[in-house]
């Protein structure tokens, strides 16, 4: 299996590091853009009560809580930057997985005296790398914002997770489907309906706009990157959401390797 992740990691040695260099980046000027534009807590006191009460920018941005530096960091960026780390983990599940099944590099590798389980393992182990680097590396772009070590860590945990529950399902999909086109397209579908679900159930969420705060509709709170923004992260640092995530994680990861175990090599189990 070590043969096979490094010439994962080989195959990936300029794609990865764009995917997540680029999501700190933004990450980062995301942060930094917020302290500029939104001013002191007057100010962004001001700004979130005209998003309250608009419910298009509730569904583009997110959840506020207060009027805190923290607060108006997670309304802005957390839904959008989980879109972005969903995707890379996308393309990286069915360009190891189902990519490699239709192209005949996983009948030369299974051709060799390997476990049938390798190479997905080592696909897991590679994302597991990815993600765990991204929130290293995110951790450190909330923090040279100047934002608390807390929310910054429990932000980048829950991103990351959220990466590896979108890897995870994307595998299942690589399994059902027949083709890396048809995969990549269900995982695409999934991270995009997880957006609108929590996008649905923010807009149509009960706001309390004295407080600065909002109540989401249920919607929200069936989608993965809605959990996610229930963290309240740097206000009220909530750590259950993240169990959630990597309850998902866990098992859809589980799925997709009981599934490949079973499954002969190239076939699909939904026609092409």
């Amino acid at each position: 299996m070590v043969r096979i992740l490094l010439q994962q990691v080989r195959r990936d040695r300029l794609t990865l590091p764009i995917w997540i260099a680029g999501t700190v980046l933004l990450l980062t000027v995301a942060a930094q853009a917020v302290v500029s534009e939104y001013g002191d807590a007057e100010g962004r006191a001001g700004i979130l009560s005209v998003a309250l009460a608009t419910p298009a920018l509730l569904a583009l941005r997110g959840i506020p809580n207060g009027d805190s530096l923290g607060s108006a960091v997670h309304f802005q960026s957390f839904a959008f930057l989980a879109v972005t780390i969903g995707l890379m983990n996308v393309f990286l599940a069915t360009r190891h997985g189902r990519a490699d099944e239709q192209s005949g590099r996983r009948e030369l590798v299974q051709a060799t005296p390997v476990s049938r389980l390798a190479p997905p393992l080592a696909t897991l182990v590679l994302g597991l790398i990815a993600n765990g680097l991204f929130a290293v590396l995110a951790t450190g772009g909330y923090l040279s914002a100047g934002l608390d070590a807390g929310g910054a860590i429990l932000s980048a945990v829950a991103l990351a997770l959220l990466g590896l529950a979108f890897l995870g399902v994307t595998m299942i999909a690589g399994e059902l489907t027949a083709t890396s086109r048809a995969a990549n397209g269900a995982g695409v579908v999934l991270v995009l309906g997880a957006y609108a679900l929590r996008a649905a159930g923010d807009a149509l969420g009960r706001a309390d706009i004295p407080n600065l705060t909002l109540e989401p509709a249920w919607p929200s709170f069936v989608s993965p990157i809605g959990w996610g923004q229930h963290t309240m992260a740097f206000t009220v640092d909530d750590w259950a959401p993240v169990g959630w995530i990597a309850a998902l994680a866990a098992v859809s990861i589980v799925v997709a390797l009981v599934v490949h175990a079973r499954r002969e090599l190239g076939a699909s189990l939904l026609p092409e």
